[in-house]
């Protein structure tokens, strides 16, 4: 049978050699050398946070989101244990990627919608985002700023207007499709533009009709056949 000397003893040898904590998972080591080692996913998200400007602005929509949930934020802190931490680093290397000014357009969006944000970097949430932009837009704004953008490449290319689709590249079309640089208004009007299609290989193909969305423009043509004549003479005038 143990003295009472001796469990006050053990007991303080216990605590001692148990005072490394790691504060971010709350995990005991008996030994500096581990606790020093010690990496956790928290500790991971906080020096992420901290260093890590991508997901600074992780954090910077996560608080729009909420906001726009009329929810509050009470501290970094919740976003970093949120289950959606992952979700909202990936939204902000997807807003880097396609350089998307109007984040706050687009989560309005989403929450309207209840779209969770795992979602959010999908190419169809994203084509209904540029639909929605679409309709912002008169169909002669769409064919001004993509007119603008053809001649700023033929001249950067110094090529006529009527060849700058066979010097842009399928990653270059996809991104200027993406920013609505060039509208759907004019490119499926276009003989040139169909003719590039063609020549691609079947996922950058699916990769550019996913973006535009064709069969969702045969009937808006149909809606808008004036509109959709104006853009028939402007691309002929053009030589695409």
């Amino acid at each position: 049978m143990k003295s009472k000397n001796s469990e006050t003893s053990s007991n303080q040898h216990e605590r001692i050699t148990s005072t490394y904590e790691c504060s971010f998972c709350n995990k005991e080591f008996k030994r500096e050398k581990s606790f020093l080692d010690h990496t956790c996913e928290q500790r991971q998200r906080h020096e992420m946070l901290r260093t890590d400007l991508t997901t600074k602005n992780a954090f910077r929509f996560y608080e729009m989101w909420m906001r726009l949930q009329k929810r509050s934020v009470q501290s970094p802190a919740s976003f970093l244990k949120s289950k959606n931490f992952k979700a909202f680093v990936d939204f902000a290397s997807f807003v880097k990627k396609v350089r998307l000014v109007d984040t706050e357009t687009y989560i309005r969006m989403m929450v309207n919608k209840r779209i969770q944000p795992s979602y959010w970097v999908s190419n169809k949430c994203f084509s209904m985002y540029l639909t929605y932009i679409d309709h912002k837009k008169t169909p002669m704004q769409h064919a001004k700023i993509t007119i603008n953008t053809l001649l700023n490449i033929a001249e950067a290319a110094e090529c006529d207007i009527s060849d700058v689709f066979t010097v842009l590249t399928p990653h270059e079309t996809m991104f200027l499709i993406q920013q609505r640089k060039l509208s759907p208004w004019l490119l499926l009007r276009s003989k040139k533009f169909k003719s590039m299609i063609l020549m691609l290989d079947d996922d950058e193909r699916c990769k550019i009709e996913e973006l535009l969305q064709p069969e969702k423009w045969i009937i808006k043509f149909q809606q808008h056949e004036n509109a959709a004549n104006t853009m028939k003479k402007l691309v002929t005038e053009l030589g695409i």
